[in-house]
This record gives structure tokens, sequence and C-alpha cells, in this order.
């Protein structure tokens, strides 16, 4: 990469993430607060990634409250910007170069790390995956149909997979357990298609593989690790809303009160909806989602 385009995009990526900070510490905020419903909560990181995103904004009252107005180094960034785009040198003993260096490592390692998981996972679909039994094609063409999907994702039995997952955007397929049949009933069975179903329609894998693409860029940001735990737990509580609403049992989406953990990150390995969500269905066996 040509040295002026790594310490300007280096320089991009810290002034931002300063900036990004008092738009961080709101959204934390409305997050202890529970301001908003679950369906409209993973909306909160949302709006921190696409600040994360956002090559500059406008000066408003807001930059003098941000660290980077405060930080050194960060007005260092400012000018080492204006220097590479005028075409200048940064001065001899400058420390900026370092941190570009630094920052692209950090950026490389990251993509690394998210591709060769990426990999991994598609060796062992490949490897492992097989058509899914007609019931479960039955059972998933009921859901496709009921969260309004114009054709149903391809199947895939993976054995010893733990739970339903979808996987990939560009073509996404369902990644299910081979035991699925024997530990829990059609009702439930049904309730998790939907829940995936949910995950399609709302193109969840895209979303998630653009805030990955976020977080390497700011991998030095803890915010933005925390803004990518939380848009996965916020999106798999507004996904079992969804399933919720999408039961022939009303009554269902009173009873249950979807409760989800965060996971770890990123996701490519399968979590389980939540617990509280199999309450909403008849003989639930929670104590098989232990796992």
């Amino acid at each position: 990469m040509n040295a002026d385009l790594l310490l300007l995009l280096s320089a991009w990526a810290w002034r931002t993430s300063l900036e990004a900070l008092p738009l961080a510490l709101v959204v934390i905020l409305l997050w202890r607060l529970r301001a908003l419903p679950a369906a409209w909560r993973w909306w909160l990181p949302a709006l921190f990634f696409l600040r994360l995103a956002m090559p500059q904004v406008p000066e408003t009252g807001w930059h003098r409250w941000s660290l980077a107005a405060w930080v050194p180094a960060a007005e260092s960034s400012l000018g080492a910007v204006a220097v590479v785009e005028s075409g200048g040198s940064i001065e001899k003993g400058s420390a900026l170069p370092i941190l570009a260096v630094l920052w692209g490592l950090g950026c490389a390692a990251v993509a690394g790390w998210i591709l060769v998981s990426h990999w991994r996972l598609r060796r062992s679909i490949d490897r492992w995956g097989r058509p899914a039994e007609a019931d479960l094609e039955q059972h998933a063409v009921w859901a496709a149909a009921r969260m309004g999907l114009s054709r149903c994702v391809p199947l895939r039995v993976i054995p010893g997979w733990s739970t339903m997952a979808v996987h990939g955007w560009l073509r996404p397929e369902l990644l299910i357990p081979a035991d699925l049949a024997d530990r829990f009933n059609v009702s439930q069975i049904r309730g998790m298609f939907l829940h995936e179903m949910a995950h399609v329609r709302r193109r969840d894998m895209l979303w998630t593989w653009l805030a990955l693409g976020l977080c390497a860029l700011h991998w030095f940001n803890p915010l933005a690790w925390l803004a990518l735990r939380r848009f996965h737990a916020d999106r798999e509580l507004a996904c079992d809303a969804a399933a919720l609403r999408a039961l022939d049992d009303p009554h269902a989406t009173t009873t249950a009160k979807p409760c989800c953990g965060a996971w770890s990150v990123p996701r490519f390995a399968p979590r389980p909806p939540s617990r509280h969500f199999f309450d909403a269905f008849p003989n639930s066996n929670n104590a098989s989602r232990t796992s």
C-alpha cells in the first residue's frame, strides 16, 4: 500500500473513532435505560457504525466534547491529512508513520482472522453438509412463507451442529443440526425456522459483514467491538419478536419474553435463540439448550 494512502487512512480511523465517542456514550446510555423496544434497539449500534463509516462530518457543537478536540495526536492526524492531500511530506521524527504502520498491521491481522474463520466454516459445510429431510424442507417452506419470503433458502444438515444458523449473504443457506428432530418437537422446530427466516428477510448476514469490516478498520476501538456484540444480541431479540408475531398462536406472543445474552464476536459459530423464546411453544425442553 502507498505510504501516503496508509497514513491518510490511519489518520481517518483514529480521528473518526475519537469523534464518535459522544455518540457511543449516548448509545450506551440508551442501552442501559432500555429506552427503545427490543425490535428497534439494534438500530443503536447501527447508528454508531454509520458514524464510524463516515469520512467526515460538518463541524458541530459535539466536536468540542469529543476526544479529538483534546488529544494532541488527533490534531496531528488532521495536520497529517492536510499535508498528504497537499502533496507535502511528514516532518522527520513524527510518530504518525509508526501509528500508521501499527494500524495497518492491526487491520491485516483482524481481517485475516475473520477470513480464516469464514474459510474454516465454509470448508466444514462443504465437507460434512448434506441435504435435509423432506419434513424439515416442508417446515422451512412454511416458515419462509410466513415471513413473506418469495422462496426458501437451501437447507444443509451438519453433524455435530448445536442449533440452526444462517450462513452467507449472497446465497444464504440454513445450517441445521443432524439431531434437531430428536431434541425438539414440531412446534419448536417451526419456531426456530421462523427465527432464522427473520434473519434472511432482514439480510442480517450482510449487515454483520459490513460491521465486521468497520471493526477491522477500527480494531483499536473497544467501543466498536462492544457495538458489534450488542448488534448481534439485539438482532436476535428482534428476530425472536418477529418469529413470535408470525406464530399461528396469538397467545404465544404475550406469554413469551425473549431475553437474549450477548454472543462472542464474530458470530461464526451459531448460538441458539434465547432460552425464553422456547417458552412460547408447548412441551419445551429448555434443558437441552444449555450446550
